[in-house]
């Protein structure tokens, strides 16, 4: 995975849903946000969701993706992805996938670095759960349950965040994963990133702003 890398312990969680009354909403946001459903999805933008999202996080699975794979998969029917833009910029993504006997997986999901302690991943999370709870009614027939999978290796907040929107552990295995021996994954191959070096973080609307709620 990494050249010179290191294996270190890791926990994986399994959470799932199975009443959208279970759900507990988010507050808005303290920065005005709009959640559109990307509905003419390129592979570039996709993987660079993936990439400015989940490098913190070893999110590698995708990242030796062919350009074919990436059209397939963005080609199917079940899947949708949904972004939060702040500003005219991209803030965060989801993305889930209508599998069989009702269940929608919550695949991917995540704020870039700047975004984070503005009251987004709560909002987000409960956007993207309120869209799996629809989707299957658009394909036909009903959502059953919500699940997806986190680990200790996800943002410091992701499980408090799943648990504190309604979702509830049912599965944890102890594991190792492998990670760069420096320390430091990067966004790009020679990025020379480094802690701290972030972008420019949104203005705070004074009383919180005005989010636009996602089409569903």
């Amino acid at each position: 995975m990494f050249a010179g890398g290191v294996l270190v312990d890791n926990t994986r969680w399994q959470l799932e849903m199975r009443d959208p009354e279970a759900l507990r909403p988010s507050g808005p946001p303290a920065v005005a946000v709009s959640v559109v459903h990307c509905e003419l999805v390129a592979p570039e933008f996709a993987r660079f969701l993936h990439t400015a999202v989940g490098f913190r996080w070893g999110w590698s699975n995708r990242l030796t993706w062919s350009y074919e794979r990436w059209l397939d998969w963005l080609a199917t029917p079940e899947v949708e992805v949904w972004v939060a833009y702040v500003a005219g910029a991209p803030a965060g993504f989801f993305e889930l996938v209508a599998q069989a006997d009702g269940d929608v997986e919550l695949v991917s999901f995540g704020l870039l670095t700047p975004f984070h302690g503005v009251g987004l991943g709560g909002f987000l999370l409960t956007r993207a759960v309120e869209r799996a709870w629809a989707l299957h009614d658009d394909l036909g027939g009903r959502t059953r349950r919500v699940w997806l999978h986190t680990n200790s290796f996800d943002g410091p907040h992701a499980l408090d965040n799943y648990r504190a929107r309604g979702f509830e552990v049912v599965a944890e295995e102890a594991r190792q994963r492998e990670v760069p021996d420096d320390g430091h994954p990067q966004p790009w191959p020679d990025a020379g990133w480094r802690p701290g070096m972030e972008g420019p973080r949104p203005t705070v609307a004074e009383g919180g702003g005005q989010p636009r709620s996602a089409r569903t």
